[in-house]
C-alpha cells in the first residue's frame, strides 16, 4: 500500500505507520525476519516519495538484519564461542539450518540496494562481499526457479565491478593509479555483457545500467581523456534514449536506484555539454544528445504521467497531485536554470534575451518543495544545487 498509493499526503501517513512499525519490531523488540527483510528492502527500493532522508539509515538497518539473521554467510561448520558454551552447559540446540533460495535472493538484493545508495551517496559501505555470496550467485543462476533471478544475478554482477568502480574512485590514493583500472573495469563490464542471456538483452536496462558510471578522470593523457570523455557522452546518450523509449505508465514502477542513475546521467550531459576544454566540442555534444530537448520530453512524459495518475484516482486533492507533477516542476525548473548557459554556448552570436536587451538572469528557485521519487532531500540538492 505504501508504494503504490498515488498521493503524497495519504503515502506520507502510511510511510509514518510503517516506520513505527519497524521502529518497535527491530529496534526495541530485536524480531528479525524474512518477512522484516523483504518488507523493509521493498519499502526502500520502492519508495517514491520522502520529506526526510532514509536511505543511508535503513541501508544500515537491512544489512543489520541479513547479519543478525546470519544469511550472508554459509551455514558454520564449527560452533561459535556462544554456541559450544551452550552446548557444553546442556541447552536445548536448534537443528542445523539450510539456506533457502529466498534467503540467496534476500543477501543479494540487500547488497545491490546498498551498493546502490553508497555509490549514489558516497557515505556508506554496501554489505560486504564474500565468498558465500559468490555461491549465492551460482545456485540462483543453476537453479532457474523463475525467470526475475536471471535479471537479479546479472544486475549484482554488474553492481560488484560497479562498487569496485566506487572504492577505486574514493579510496584511490591518486587519480594515475586508478585510471589504470579502468580499462579492467570495463573489460569486465564487457564479458558480464557477453553472458547475459539473448532473451535478456532486449531489456536495455539491463546492459546499460552500468555505462554512465564509467570514471572521467581530467588530469589524464589526453587522448585517454578525450575517449573517455567521448565514451560518457555515448553511454549517456544510451541511458537516456532508454528512459525516453518507455511509456509514462512505466515510471510509477521503477525502483528508486533507476531514478538515480537518472539524476546522474541528467547531471553528466549538463557538465559534457558545458566542458570548457579546447579539445572538445560542445556542438558535437548538443547534435549528438540536446539536454534541453531531452529535458523537455522527460516534463512531457512526466506531465502525462501525472495526468494519468489524477485520472486513475479522482479522490487526489488539487495540492495533493503526486510525485509525478513534483517531477515535472522540478525538470521545469532545472530547465530554466540551465538553459540560460547552453544557450550562450551554443549560439555565442546571438545576444543576450530579455527585456531591452539586458541579460536574462535565471530566478532562484527553492527545489526543496519539488524534489520527486524518494530521492533523498540532501543528496538531491548536492546534485542540483550546485550546477
Amino acid at each position: 500500500m505504501a508504494v503504490t498509493t498515488p498521493g503524497c499526503k495519504e503515502r506520507e501517513s502510511i510511510f509514518g505507520r510503517i516506520t513505527d512499525l519497524i521502529y518497535q519490531q527491530v529496534f526495541i523488540g530485536t524480531c528479525t525476519s524474512m518477512d522484516m527483510l523483504q518488507g523493509i528492502m521493498v519499502f526502500i527500493s520502492w519508495t517514491t516519495y520522502s520529506k526526510k532522508p532514509f536511505l543511508n539509515f535503513y541501508c544500515h538497518v537491512v544489512m543489520g538484519i541479513v547479519c543478525d539473521m546470519g544469511i550472508n554467510k554459509a551455514v558454520p561448520k564449527d560452533l561459535s564461542t556462544m554456541q559450544a558454551f551452550k552446548y557444553a552447559v546442556g541447552w536445548r540446540q536448534n537443528n542445523v539450518p539450510t539456506r533457502t533460495l529466498d534467503e540467496r535472493r534476500a543477501v543479494l538484493g540487500c547488497f545491490l540496494i546498498s551498493s546502490g545508495v553508497a555509490l549514489a551517496m558516497s557515505r556508506i559501505d554496501a554489505l560486504r562481499w564474500n565468498p558465500y555470496m559468490d555461491e549465492c550467485l551460482a545456485v540462483l543462476t543453476d537453479t532457474k526457479e523463475c525467470p526475475e533471478d536471471e535479471i537479479l544475478v546479472n544486475l549484482v554482477r554488474i553492481q560488484l565491478v560497479m562498487d569496485k568502480v566506487y572504492h577505486a574512485r574514493r579510496d584511490g590514493e591518486d587519480q594515475f593509479q586508478a585510471r589504470i583500472y579502468i580499462k579492467s573495469f570495463e573489460g569486465q563490464l564487457d564479458a558480464i555483457r557477453k553472458q547475459i542471456p539473448l532473451h535478456l538483452q532486449r531489456d536495455e536496462l539491463v546492459i546499460h545500467d552500468w555505462a554512465i558510471q564509467t570514471p572521467i578522470y581530467p588530469y589524464s593523457p589526453e587522448l585517454q581523456r578525450l575517449e573517455s570523455l567521448y565514451t560518457a557522452l555515448q553511454a549517456t546518450k544510451n541511458w537516456l534514449d532508454v528512459w525516453l523509449s518507455f511509456s509514462p505508465d512505466f515510471y510509477q514502477g521503477l525502483p528508486f536506484t533507476l531514478f538515480f542513475q537518472f539524476a546522474r546521467n541528467i547531471v553528466s550531459l549538463y557538465r559534457l555539454s558545458t566542458l570548457e576544454d579546447p579539445g572538445w566540442d560542445r556542438n558535437m555534444v548538443r547534435s549528438t544528445a540536446n539536454i534541453l530537448d531531452i529535458i523537455e520530453r522527460i516534463i512531457y512524459n512526466m506531465k502525462k504521467c501525472a495526468n494519468m495518475v489524477a485520472e486513475a484516482n479522482p479522490a487526489l486533492r488539487e495540492f495533493d497531485k503526486g510525485i509525478f507533477d513534483k517531477g515535472m516542476k522540478m525538470m521545469a525548473s532545472i530547465k530554466l536554470g540551465w538553459e540560460p548557459k547552453l544557450m550562450e554556448i551554443w549560439y555565442p552570436s546571438l545576444p543576450p534575451s530579455g527585456l531591452n536587451g539586458d541579460e536574462f538572469v535565471a530566478p532562484a528557485t527553492d527545489l526543496s518543495n519539488m524534489i520527486p521519487f524518494g530521492l533523498d532531500d540532501v543528496w538531491m540538492m548536492e546534485v542540483f544545487g550546485s550546477l
